[in-house]
């Protein structure tokens, strides 16, 4: 028997990008990422009552890609232990967020601990050591709160709205409620400006030939700071 939900109290729609039910609820939201399950293309984020659904675009896609393309050749150069968890939800309740990134990873000890298809338990297993958040006309101010409240140390938050790419990497703060500007990963050997400097090339190259190249560059960055 389903339980009927009393209607949320706000909406909000702009440019088919993404809906906002503020003060929606739990209830709400729980229902909505039921349906949505394994659902491709849907996104969704729970903070403090409100509920963002959010739509994926193919250029969206395209730099979710590129990212964990990055990701990966940086972390097989550097001897980094990585597993990725994709765009798994992760929620909690009683910490009244939820939040479903477009690619998480785990490191070091938390890569080998998550190994393999493994599904996450909450209250059990880690919460990712880094999620990606690519920004191409949705806002992402809840989803970094909500990724915040849940404990994740690191977020990549690409901004590709402009013709201009523009990345910061957030560090999560000593309070536990917010995210501070860091010049680089805490988890990988390379800084803001070198994940700009090694994505930028592929807008002009072409996806095929830009990983092509991408293992090369990143031994190089590796090599100036003797890392390789």
């Amino acid at each position: 028997m389903t339980t009927a939900l009393s209607p949320p109290t706000a909406a909000t729609y702009r440019d088919e990008d993404y809906f906002v039910f503020e003060g929606a609820g739990w209830e709400l939201y729980d229902q909505i990422d039921a349906w949505v399950g394994e659902r491709h293309g849907i996104k969704l984020i729970y903070i403090d009552g409100d509920v963002v659904i959010m739509g994926i675009s193919r250029r969206h896609d395209w730099y979710t890609h590129r990212i964990d393309n990055l990701v990966w050749a940086v972390a097989n150069a550097a001897g980094v232990p990585c597993e990725d968890a994709g765009g798994t939800t992760f929620r909690e309740r009683a910490k009244a967020a939820g939040a479903q990134a477009d690619q998480t990873y785990y490191f070091g000890a938390n890569a080998v601990r998550m190994l393999g298809p493994k599904d996450f338990e909450p209250g059990v297993d880690p919460v990712p050591d880094l999620a990606i958040e690519i920004q191409v006309g949705n806002p992402v101010e809840r989803a970094l709160r909500a990724w915040a409240r849940l404990g994740v140390p690191e977020v990549w938050h690409l901004d590709a709205t402009r013709d201009e790419l523009r990345l910061r990497v957030l560090r999560l703060a000593a309070d536990g409620t917010s995210y501070d500007a860091a010049p680089g990963s805490g988890f990988l050997p390379v800084s803001e400006a070198e994940i700009l400097g090694l994505l930028a090339p592929s807008l002009s190259e072409g996806s095929q030939t830009w990983q092509g190249h991408l293992g090369g560059r990143v031994a190089q960055i590796l090599t100036g700071r003797g890392g390789a």
